[in-house]
């Protein structure tokens, strides 16, 4: 058995101060409203990467953030080549369950399990 799971929480209630039924909601209209939310995550991926370097400065002026600019750089180029409507199915599906639901019922008798994090 080979597993490759996400998060050990939902993927939006830590954005929506521990609140499951706020988080729920947002996943449900993330889900109801796919393509609109897809250009939306682009746009604001392609803005975040266009104004990185400001937007960093600042966030460390402000003391949100303590890594430099050049050891996160990196993450900003990833950012821009995300696809909106993938990141979007992954928020939803990460609110709808966790890592945890499927290690919690895998009975690791019944055969070799890998189990990849990252």
């Amino acid at each position: 058995v080979a597993l490759i799971l996400g998060t050990p929480q939902y993927s939006l209630r830590t954005v929506m101060f521990g609140s499951k039924a706020a988080a729920d909601l947002v996943a449900t209209f993330l889900d109801s409203f796919q393509t609109p939310m897809a250009f939306a995550w682009e746009m604001s991926f392609a803005w975040t990467f266009a104004t990185s370097y400001v937007s960093h400065v600042l966030a460390r002026a402000l003391g949100v953030i303590n890594i430099p600019w050049g050891a996160f750089a990196p993450f900003y180029r990833h950012l821009k080549r995300l696809h909106g409507g993938a990141y979007n199915r992954m928020l939803v599906t990460g609110q709808r369950h966790t890592a945890m639901d499927v290690l919690e019922r895998l009975d690791r008798r019944g055969g070799p399990t890998l189990i990849v994090t990252g």
